[in-house]
């Protein structure tokens, strides 16, 4: 599935630099999935990979997404506390 994930000046305001659940992108994939997966827990990011976390009563699952260029580059510049401005990109999940 393909989602539209838009990160808001509000995320930018509120994420915290150097942190793989607080970051802007991550906000906003929060934001975004929470009302969009069925059961949709978390988001964690670990370098160029991000995983997307559910749970339920019968299983846990991860599903793992690489983040694309434009956010890659944006979590590079918001952590090393360079301007930022509130952009959109598109992430895939594989089911």
């Amino acid at each position: 599935m393909r989602y539209k994930i838009d990160v808001l000046k509000t995320d930018i305001k509120k994420g915290k630099r150097g942190s793989c659940e607080k970051c802007p992108v991550v906000r906003a994939m929060c934001r975004t999935l929470s009302q969009k997966i069925e059961n949709f827990e978390s988001v964690s990011v670990h370098g160029p990979l991000m995983f997307v976390n559910t749970a339920d009563a019968a299983a846990k699952k991860a599903y793992l997404v690489y983040v694309s260029k434009q956010a890659a580059q944006f979590i590079s510049k918001f952590d090393k506390g360079k301007p930022v401005k509130p952009f959109s990109f598109y992430l895939t999940i594989n089911n």
